[in-house]
């Protein structure tokens, strides 16, 4: 036969091809498809099994993620009389009651940013004010992926002399 085996299984056999195959080479082709066949289901089947394990460890990945960030966060994932997971849609506090990021997550690290003007402004009266000492601070919640961070604006307030 002019045909290797090892050309079989790149490209499909012809019927000519097949018409010049013998008795004995016939049973060969078929005994190999068969060991491959078995290989291929054996290989199948780790593959599965390897599926479930993998899903079953992302499953158990995801219930103890979200127990840390629960722990992270104290607890502000649930609610507080029910212990479920709160509605997506969070509650507006009072404008007068507003807790700052860095008071209700005291975990998450806390960015600086201090907005100063260089030279200071001037004042209605033309004169140039100076630093009061005292700071304007305005924190916003930030969440880049896999991380949480607060950012602090620092603003200096000024004063007129005159």
């Amino acid at each position: 036969m002019d045909v290797k085996f090892s050309d079989i299984f790149k490209r499909a056999l012809t019927h000519e091809e097949l018409s010049l195959l013998n008795k004995t080479d016939l049973v060969e082709l078929v005994t190999v498809y068969q060991t491959r066949e078995s290989l291929l289901n054996q290989a199948l089947d780790g593959v599965m099994d390897l599926a479930e394990k993998l899903a079953e460890a992302s499953l158990a990945i995801s219930k103890r993620l979200f127990k840390m960030l629960d722990v992270f966060f104290s607890g502000s994932l649930k609610s507080k009389s029910t212990g479920k997971i709160r509605d997506k849609r969070p509650k507006k506090l009072p404008v007068r009651g507003k807790i700052l990021p860095s008071a209700r997550y005291p975990n998450v690290p806390v960015t600086d940013h201090e907005l100063t003007t260089d030279p200071p402004p001037q004042c209605d009266c033309g004169h140039g004010m100076s630093d009061s000492g005292m700071w304007e601070s305005s924190e916003r919640l930030e969440v880049r992926p896999k991380q949480y961070h607060i950012i602090r604006h620092n603003q200096v307030t000024y004063t007129c002399n005159h």
